[in-house]
C-alpha cells in the first residue's frame, strides 16, 4: 500500500536483493533486476552516481544511517526521483557484512520541490524589481518635488517683486 520497496546488500558475496515493488519502482519488470551493486548504479541516473558510491563508502566507514535522494536513469523516460535509507550490519569483528534498507518513490514530491524553488526564484527576482521601481519612483518623486518647491519660490519671488514695484 505505501509503495515501500525493500533491499539488502551482502557485503562479502556483492549479491543485491530487491523487492518486487522496488524493482517496479525503478521501472524494471519484475526479476529484471541484476542482483549486484554495479546493477543498482547502473540504474542510477550519472550525475548522482558518484553521491551514491560516497554515501555508501561513508555509510559502511563509519555506520552512519544510509539516506539518499536519487534520480534514475532517464532511460526510464520521465524523470523519476527515489528516496532510499537503510543501516548496516556488522560481525563480532565490527566488519560490515549487510546492508538493509527500504526505497520509495518520491517523484511527486520532489517536483513539487522543485516547483516550488522555481517559484521562490520568481518571487525573488520580481521583489528585485520592484524594489528598483519602487527606487525610481522615489528619485522621480523626489525630483517633482524638488520642481514644485522651486516653483512656489519663485512664484514668492515674483509676488515680492510684484509688491515691491507697486509699492514704489
Amino acid at each position: 500500500v505505501a509503495r515501500v520497496g525493500v533491499w539488502e546488500w551482502e557485503i562479502a558475496t556483492g549479491r543485491v536483493s530487491w523487492s518486487p515493488i522496488l524493482e517496479e519502482i525503478h521501472g524494471l519488470p519484475q526479476g529484471a533486476f541484476g542482483g549486484t551493486l554495479e546493477a543498482f548504479l547502473k540504474d542510477v541516473h550519472p550525475d548522482d552516481r558518484e553521491m551514491l558510491q560516497k554515501r555508501i563508502e561513508r555509510t559502511l566507514q563509519d555506520g552512519a544511517e544510509y539516506a539518499a535522494e536519487y534520480r534514475l536513469d532517464p532511460g526510464h523516460g520521465s524523470q523519476r526521483w527515489v528516496e532510499t535509507k537503510g543501516y548496516v550490519r556488522y560481525n563480532d569483528q565490527h566488519e560490515p557484512v549487510m546492508m538493509h534498507g527500504i526505497c520509495m518513490d518520491i517523484t511527486a514530491r520532489k517536483l513539487a520541490e522543485l516547483e516550488l524553488q522555481a517559484v521562490v526564484v520568481d518571487l525573488k527576482e520580481s521583489k528585485q524589481a520592484l524594489q528598483e521601481k519602487i527606487q525610481d519612483l522615489e528619485r522621480f518623486h523626489d525630483l517633482v518635488v524638488d520642481r514644485e518647491l522651486k516653483m512656489i519660490e519663485q512664484e514668492k519671488e515674483i509676488q515680492r517683486l510684484k509688491t515691491s514695484l507697486i509699492s514704489r
